[in-house]
């Protein structure tokens, strides 16, 4: 199962990015975002390993194939932008985050940023140490980002 969201940066967001950034607006690459979130079935990691003839893969091994193989499906339909690619599931980020997140060029001529990562990589991209209010919305407990704590 994939969930795919979109959203189109705000202007204030933009204006941010280009005074704390950029001095080109054109060097803003992330006006259009998509973000694929996989759900690998339970039996995934078996059926994986089985096809790649190895005994075993772990959960979050098959979880970082299926969102290779998510992202080659994404270059194959739309043109990558060449440097664009970040592979953060091989090498995450000190904070563990991790997703894989490329920039493609639809047939209209936009661009598009896409980040591809499984549940689990979400949930701690969203809530867990390497949650985006954690290191940009001041936010410095994890649970403060529970969708309990809101109510």
């Amino acid at each position: 199962e994939v969930t795919v969201t979109g959203r189109v940066k705000t202007v204030p967001s933009t204006l941010r990015k280009l005074l704390r950034d950029v001095d080109d607006v054109e060097a803003v690459r992330d006006v259009l975002a998509l973000r694929l979130v996989l759900a690998p079935s339970v039996g995934a990691a078996a059926e994986l390993a089985a096809s790649l003839e190895q005994p075993t893969l772990s959960r979050p091994e098959a979880e970082a194939l299926l969102c290779y193989a998510a992202y080659k499906q994404v270059v194959t339909r739309w043109r990558e932008e060449p440097g664009r690619f970040k592979d953060f599931v091989a090498r995450p980020k000190p904070n563990g985050y991790q997703s894989l997140h490329t920039n493609v060029r639809l047939p209209d001529g936009r661009l598009v940023e896409v980040q591809v990562r499984s549940e689990a990589m979400h949930e701690a991209a969203e809530r867990g140490a390497a949650a985006h209010g954690l290191y940009k919305g001041g936010v410095d407990t994890p649970a403060l980002l529970l969708p309990e704590a809101a109510a």
